[in-house]
């Protein structure tokens, strides 16, 4: 079984580029996922973004 971990980090209330694209990346791979043979896992990590400011 193929195993799918998406780092969810950069979705924020404001819709960035990035944020939208894996929002959507998300919700495409959940709806397939009854369908086909992976393991969806989603990591949020909202402290990893202080550490990379400073």
């Amino acid at each position: 079984m193929l195993k799918v971990t998406i780092d969810a980090t950069p979705i924020t209330l404001e819709q960035t580029g990035v944020g939208f694209y894996v929002l959507n990346l998300i919700d495409a791979l959940f709806q397939l996922q009854s369908s086909e043979q992976f393991q969806l896992s989603i990591v949020y990590q909202p402290r990893f973004k202080k550490l990379v400011k400073g």
